[in-house]
């Protein structure tokens, strides 16, 4: 199946909302739209952004990426790392399952590699704490704070 990844930008604040979808994204633009118009959507944060700028002309579609892929967890993974790419302070995007999974596999893959916590932390945007813990689960040993 065709996947999808678009954006959804405040062209006054920059504010971002990442999706996917399959292939009809005019369609799920036009879906958004009307969620935000009737107080629905699902992200707390983008309705609260689209309530305050409510007007269609200050909000811009973008298409970011366009995929083959056979599962719809291939599609979630992708949108995931585009959602991460945005900086915190600009995302619209609650956190959900989707991104921590994301996360998790990125801060174990920089420790199977060998970074430092705080390099993580700092990249990565989560707790000395949180990546020592993900550290014991996923890869096993005790819980500390440096490798």
């Amino acid at each position: 199946m065709l996947c999808v990844i678009y954006q959804i930008r405040n062209v006054e604040t920059g504010h971002k909302y990442i999706g996917s979808c399959k292939t009809l994204f005019m369609k799920r633009w036009s879906q958004h739209i009307q969620l935000l118009e009737r107080g629905e959507h699902h992200s707390k944060l983008f309705q609260q952004e689209w309530n305050r700028a409510c007007n269609i002309r200050d909000w811009e579609f973008k298409v970011l990426h366009v995929e083959e892929v056979s599962t719809l967890r291939e599609i979630s993974g992708i949108e995931a790392e585009y959602i991460l790419a945005v900086p915190e302070s600009e995302r619209l995007n609650m956190p959900n399952q989707t991104t921590t999974r994301a996360k998790h596999d990125r801060v174990v893959k920089m420790l199977k590699e060998g970074k430092r916590f705080i390099d993580i932390r700092d990249e990565v945007g989560i707790s000395l704490g949180m990546i020592s813990n993900i550290k014991q689960r996923y890869l096993g040993g005790e819980s500390i704070y440096a490798p």
